[in-house]
């Protein structure tokens, strides 16, 4: 099973978007999304946006959304308003669905309030490109992220990051990005080599041929660097006083209970508030615990107890026996 998701994680034929500039970030790659209730809406859904975005390489401001009947705006690029004190930046994991969608469903599911904007954008999934969160991928939330204290310098910003889009996260805040207040991990990816490794020491001895897979598991993927592969040694490089929440499911094919435990236990040594939880949940696959209702008012008493903002409606709802 877990040679099965590993593979499929890196399956070579998913769609993905255009090689993306990271300097320009052009409107098909990125994508801002508000909640809003007095907009006219269009009958299109998201993806159905999101695709023609993608194809004419363009997305009119203001543009109304509905997903699961409620209302949203789309906006073309990184845009925030200097009322909005508290931001939130999705960086999604592998992903053959546009993020926008993704991102949109944070608050559909009660994991953020409603009234702070959520930026999605894409990471380049394509095969030549994905890195398992290395340059390319870094480069272009950071890009995203000063893109937001370019438009409002004092805003807040956390950033829930899901899987390999944890690892950027992670990466990005080893490098002290200015008003960064939380970091929200979701089956956090840590390392590229511990998953081969694991492939390898499951599957070497009972399947035909195992040995050459391990030997060119990642010789497609040329965009990673083996050397790099290096972020749990500079864990202690990330600011004290941000806090993570992590979240985990039981028995994940992808991302074990022991190495997110691991990664808890150094982020707590190192003295960073850490609250987590790992549910068991056999409903949905890794890359989406977001519908847990566990995890999302665990998420949200997580926020409060840091005095940020948080959803009310999930609080008010309370945990889930």
């Amino acid at each position: 099973a877990a040679l099965i998701a590993s593979i499929a994680l890196l399956a070579a034929n998913v769609p993905s978007a255009p090689p993306c500039l990271v300097d320009t970030l052009p409107a098909h790659r990125v994508v801002t999304l508000h909640p809003t209730s007095h907009l006219k809406l269009n009958d299109q859904l998201i993806e159905e946006i999101v695709h023609s975005m993608r194809k004419k390489e363009s997305l009119p401001l203001d543009t109304g959304i509905t997903i699961h009947t409620k209302q949203y705006r789309a906006q073309e690029g990184v845009v925030i308003s200097k009322n909005d004190s508290t931001v939130f930046i999705f960086s999604r994991g592998f992903e053959p669905r546009p993020c926008a969608a993704r991102a949109a469903l944070l608050y559909e599911n009660h994991v953020i309030p409603t009234d702070c904007p959520v930026i999605g954008f894409d990471f380049d999934d394509s095969r030549k490109q994905f890195s398992f969160g290395q340059d390319n991928d870094i480069a272009l939330l950071k890009a995203i992220y000063e893109g937001v204290l370019e438009q409002n310098p004092s805003a807040q910003i956390i950033i829930i990051g899901n899987c390999n889009g944890a690892k950027v996260a992670m990466e990005l805040a080893t490098q002290k990005p200015k008003n960064l207040k939380a970091l929200i991990l979701l089956t956090p990816f840590i390392s590229a080599r511990a998953l081969f490794n694991r492939i390898a020491q499951s599957y070497i001895l009972s399947l035909p041929g195992a040995a050459r897979l391990a030997q060119s598991f990642f010789s497609n993927f040329t965009a990673y660097n083996p050397n790099s592969d290096d972020l749990i040694t500079r864990l202690d490089q990330i600011d004290k006083r941000v806090p993570f929440f992590i979240g985990q499911r039981m028995y994940d094919a992808v991302v074990p209970d022991e190495e997110v435990e691991e990664l808890a236990d150094l982020l707590q040594t190192q003295g960073n508030p850490v609250n987590g939880l790992i549910v068991y949940d056999p409903s949905k696959s890794h890359n989406h615990l977001i519908y847990n209702k566990k995890i999302q008012y665990r998420i949200n008493r997580f926020l409060k107890q840091h005095n940020l903002p948080y959803n009310k409606t999930s609080i008010a709802l309370g945990s889930p026996q």
